[in-house]
C-alpha cells in the first residue's frame, strides 16, 4: 500500500469480500488508522506492526494488538540521545502523518528551548526536499532528525550530502531494515538510527527465525516480517 490509506482500505475491502478472513495483519500508521473503523465494524481481529501512531491499540479495543513501538515514546528516546550528543541547533523534517508528527512532538517536548531552531513537515508524495535543506542551512543547523518513509529519508540524506552540509543526521528506526541498507551503505555512513533488538539479537529463537526467513525468501528479515 506504500503507506497510502486509500490503497490500504481498498485492499482490505477486496480481501474481506473475496476471502472473508477474520484476522488481518496491517502495517504502517496511515493504513492501520484508516482500516481500524472498518475492522471494528466487522468485528475483525487486527495485528498492527510498523504502526507508531498514538493509541492504536486503545482506539481498536480488545480485538487490536500492536506489535511495534509507539512513535512518541521512540521519539523521546531518540531525543534523549540527541540531547546527550550536545547538539546546539537541532532541526526536524517529518512526514505529515501519524508517524512523523509523533517524532516531531517528542522532539518539541524534549527541546522546548532555543536549540530546536527549525521543524517542517512534508507530504507522502513529496520527492524534492531542496527547499527544506536550504532552510536548515540558512538556520545554521548542526543536526537534524528525519522522520519519514525509507524512500524519503534516503532522498533527504542524499540531498543533505549533495549540498555538503555538515549536519549530524538522526532518523527513526526505518533505516534499520537490512534490505533498505543494501546498496546504501556509503550514504548511511555516520547516520544515527535505533535498531530493533531482534535484528542484532543473539537470542536462539530470533536467530532461528532470521536464518529460516533468509533461506525461504532470499533476503534478510525486517520488522515487517518479524
Amino acid at each position: 500500500s506504500d503507506s497510502n490509506p486509500t490503497t490500504g482500505v481498498t485492499a482490505y475491502t477486496k480481501l474481506k469480500n473475496e476471502n472473508k478472513p477474520k484476522m488481518f495483519i496491517l502495517a504502517t500508521s496511515p493504513v492501520v488508522s484508516a482500516i481500524l473503523p472498518l475492522a471494528r465494524a466487522n468485528q475483525d481481529f487486527v495485528i498492527a506492526t510498523v504502526a507508531s501512531a498514538k493509541d492504536i491499540g486503545k482506539n481498536g479495543g480488545e480485538s487490536v494488538f500492536r506489535y511495534f513501538n509507539e512513535g512518541y515514546n521512540d521519539g523521546l528516546f531518540i531525543s534523549s540521545f540527541i540531547n546527550g550528543t550536545g547538539m546546539k541547533r537541532v532541526g526536524c523534517l517529518y512526514l505529515q502523518n501519524e508517524l512523523g508528527t509523533a517524532y516531531r512532538d517528542a522532539l518539541v517536548d524534549s527541546f522546548n528551548d532555543p536549540r530546536l531552531i527549525f521543524n517542517e513537515g512534508f507530504q507522502i508524495s513529496d520527492n524534492d526536499f531542496s527547499a527544506q535543506i536550504l532552510k536548515l542551512k540558512q538556520n545554521n543547523a548542526d543536526s537534524v532528525l528525519i522522520a519519514g518513509t525509507d524512500r524519503q529519508t534516503l532522498q533527504i540524506i542524499k540531498k543533505i550530502k549533495e549540498f555538503k552540509l555538515n549536519l549530524t543526521i538522526f532518523t527513526n528506526p526505518i533505516l534499520s531494515d537490512p534490505n533498505v541498507q543494501i546498496g546504501n551503505e556509503e550514504l548511511l555512513e555516520g547516520v544515527y538510527f535505533p535498531i530493533p533488538e531482534f535484528i542484532i539479537s543473539t537470542n536462539e529463537l530470533a536467530a532461528k527465525f532470521n536464518n529460516e526467513y533468509k533461506v525461504k525468501f532470499g533476503e534478510e528479515s525486517n520488522f515487517y516480517s518479524a
